[in-house]
């Protein structure tokens, strides 16, 4: 429809082809005489092609959901889809999803008196936070002291899952405690501005990994002195809120254990929930800085402009039917999302569009046997949705049901930075630790195959129980997959160059190549092999999302 609501020949054409691609699943395809052409073959993308589409998404500025660069980036996802259609790619109607866009406009601190006044500068804001408005908030600024830290075994993923579970009535348990601790005596936080250290992010290492690897190469390892250093400030914790309003706090200022560099912008927690209070975030030596204004309790000045404003986003499908009639109803699925911060978050839709690419200019009988379909869900960054593939999933519950395998690449492309109070935020001349969750049985075999051509540095292939992937949004409908991601420091930082000069497209352009490699051992396994080996697949429920189909037109 347009913009007034009526049916235009755009639409038309979509709910046809949507209708044919309907019938191709399902009862294979017999010949490609909708019109496909014959191109010359459009080979995977160089490092320069790379770099040149991923600095073209960062020119939209962060793509965060509900934003005008979130619909300008899909936009221009959505025109690279359209123009394949010549080729036989098939471009679905999209999901819309209705959600609310948490829009950080400014944050600012200031001490209005004693020997500590001034301006202090804010690295970040914590997401969904509770906006002040221009006015801000006024109270004494009060030091309560040091949270709690979560009780884990760096080596022990499962440690980690349980103690972040726990944190939140920790938490509560510190807040209920407050007027007994030593840096209060017994004085209320009611009405005031309160600084705490965060203890965040965590003291993790890469070693971490280990009880989840299935396989690496000794050679694939390449390590700094400092390379094993895990602690992001994208894992956090950071801590809910509401508690504190229950105090009576009017705002609450968090100490990271960070320099500015690392944790400035920073977007976290990236699926939390709105907050109950104003919540900035300030790092290492700015929190020094505060601790001591706060020993006369000086009158300050806290400000947030976070309007949360409800909106709608879009999810985006295309479909490159498969060349073998007897296969050509059974799918392969390769997801990312589309909003993201920088270069990092979210660059997988890049990957995926080269791949559909390539396949679609290939001679008939050197195509992909399955139907290929890329599945580009919008909303990663946000608390109104699981995070993952599976708000997609059921939205599309026959592409779904004929899925032989699903693939979800994120995070291409990330070289390694640490974070120190000695060394201050710096490369480490190495690769960042790249996982690839994948199914057990056939699916990891061919993983291994793709990993061992291609020798990337410090890549793993990982199994549960513990996932950072949003691959494992395949695992609750039982369909084999592989899921890769990288988790730098920077991951979700809101950054004015959008962190390129951390970006190797070098990397990149190879990790495409890896995938793409998966994609066609995959297609060349049968639907049941490629389920052997693993009695996890299909063992949870997937959630009901509900989707609205609306036209999805090239611009």
């Amino acid at each position: 429809m347009d913009e007034t609501g009526a049916v235009t020949r755009r639409t038309l054409l979509q709910r046809a082809a949507a209708g044919a691609a309907t019938t191709t699943l399902a009862g294979g395809l017999a010949s490609r005489a909708w019109g496909a052409v014959s191109p010359a073959v459009i080979p995977l993308p160089s490092p320069e092609q790379v770099l040149a589409d991923v600095r073209a998404m960062c020119k939209f500025g962060p793509r965060l959901p509900g934003t005008a660069a979130h619909a300008r980036w899909t936009q221009w996802q959505i025109n690279k889809l359209a123009a394949l259609e010549r080729y036989g790619v098939q471009l679905q109607a999209c999901d819309s999803y209705p959600l609310h866009s948490w829009q950080a406009k400014s944050h600012t601190l200031e001490v209005l008196e004693g020997p500590g006044g001034g301006s202090y500068p804010v690295a970040t804001a914590i997401v969904r936070a509770q906006e002040t408005g221009s006015a801000g908030v006024v109270g004494p600024l009060v030091y309560g002291g040091r949270l709690p830290q979560p009780s884990i075994t760096s080596d022990d993923p499962l440690s980690i899952t349980a103690a972040i579970e726990r944190y939140p009535q920790e938490v509560r348990a510190w807040i209920d405690a407050l007027p007994n601790n030593s840096e209060l005596g017994g004085a209320s936080v009611d009405g005031s501005i309160l600084v705490i250290d965060a203890n965040t992010p965590l003291p993790l290492t890469t070693g971490v990994f280990t009880a989840l690897l299935s396989y690496m190469a000794p050679e694939q390892l390449v390590i700094s002195a400092e390379y094993d250093d895990y602690k992001r400030p994208w894992i956090g914790p950071w801590p809910e809120t509401s508690p504190f309003k229950e105090k009576g706090v009017k705002a609450v200022i968090l100490i990271a254990d960070c320099s500015f560099a690392a944790v400035q912008g920073n977007f976290s927690p990236h699926i939390g929930p709105p907050q109950a209070v104003p919540s900035l975030v300030v790092d290492r030596d700015t929190g020094a800085k505060l601790r001591e204004a706060c020993a006369t309790k000086p009158t300050a000045k806290a400000t947030l402009v976070a309007p949360l404003k409800p909106t709608t986003v879009r999810g985006v499908t295309a479909i490159l039917p498969g060349a073998d009639p007897t296969l050509s109803g059974e799918t392969l699925i390769v997801s990312s999302h589309l909003d993201g911060q920088n270069f990092a978050e979210e660059n997988g839709t890049i990957a995926a569009l080269h791949m559909l690419r390539h396949f679609a200019t290939l001679p008939q009988q050197q195509r992909l046997r399955r139907t290929l379909v890329i599945a580009m869900y919008p909303a990663h960054m946000t608390y109104e949705y699981p995070v993952g593939v599976d708000q997609w999933l059921d939205a599309h519950p026959d592409l779904a049901r004929r899925a032989a395998a699903g693939m979800a690449i994120e995070h291409l492309g990330c070289t390694n930075w640490v974070d120190s109070s000695a060394s201050g935020y710096h490369a480490t001349g190495v690769a960042e630790a790249y996982g690839v969750w994948t199914t057990l049985g056939l699916p990891l075999e061919i993983a291994k195959a793709a990993l061992e051509r291609y020798n990337l540095q410090n890549t793993s292939l990982l199994h549960g129980p513990l996932e950072l992937s949003i691959g494992n949004g395949f695992k609750p409908y039982g369909i084999p997959y592989v899921g890769g991601i990288a988790g730098p420091t920077y991951l979700l930082q809101v950054d004015a160059n959008s962190n390129l000069d951390k970006f190797d497209s070098t990397m990149a352009a190879t990790q495409i190549k890896f995938y793409t490699q998966i994609l066609e051992g995959f297609d060349k396994a049968s639907y049941e092999e490629l389920r052997k080996g693993d009695p996890t697949l299909g063992t949870a429920s997937p959630p009901p999302i509900a989707a609205t189909p609306i036209a999805c037109a090239q611009k």
